[in-house]
């Protein structure tokens, strides 16, 4: 079994990640996988949603998703031993796995915060490192609306695994309060020795 950390950017799945390492739990990051999967059929991705679909493609998208999905469980299925959790799972992913569980039995987990906090979390990470927006001092205004869109373009998935994933945690409070349920999560599925 294995604890499958879903999200969105700025969300706290980071934060998630970074809980484990503190306790010594390992983890994977599914989102890099994805994109070590993709790089071989596509090298350019966008700092901000990952894999970059121009219009011209858009429309295969999901059908290109869900394709890949069935490789990245297997490949969770076999490490998941090695790898008790899973970060960075794209909410569809979260979504493909609740809805094909068998014998498994992963553990879905949700991580969302309003999106405002998303945003600020998001420009607060890439403010100094994004050429667009260094010593711009509207910056935060030209890509609010970008992160905005990302964060919306996940808000069905979103829902559903509100009501369905085995865990949901509302990250809009202090650190040490997720930091709190993170770690309550960890010794139910004793991930805490």
């Amino acid at each position: 079994m294995a604890l499958i950390i879903c999200g969105t950017q700025g969300s706290g799945v980071n934060t998630f990640e970074q809980r484990c390492d503190y306790h010594n739990i390992a983890s994977d990051n599914l989102h890099k996988v994805y994109i070590t999967l993709r790089s071989s059929m596509k090298a350019t991705y966008d700092p901000i949603s990952g894999p970059f679909f121009n219009e011209t493609n858009i429309n295969s998208m999901i059908e290109e998703l869900e394709s890949q999905f069935p490789a990245l469980y297997e490949y969770l299925m076999k490490f998941n031993t090695d790898r008790p959790v899973w970060t960075q799972c794209n909410p569809e992913f979260g979504r493909w796995i609740t809805e094909n569980r068998s014998g498994d039995n992963h553990t879905v987990i949700i991580v969302t915060a309003p999106i405002n906090t998303q945003c600020e979390r998001l420009f607060a990470r890439e403010k100094t490192t994004d050429p667009r927006l260094i010593g711009k001092s509207n910056s935060y205004q030209l890509v609010k609306p970008e992160y905005i869109k990302e964060i919306e373009s996940h808000a069905t998935d979103v829902t559903w695994l509100e009501s369905n994933a085995d865990y949901h945690i509302d990250n809009d409070g202090a650190l040490e309060q997720y930091n709190a349920a993170i770690d309550t999560i960890l010794n139910e599925c004793d991930l805490l020795k």
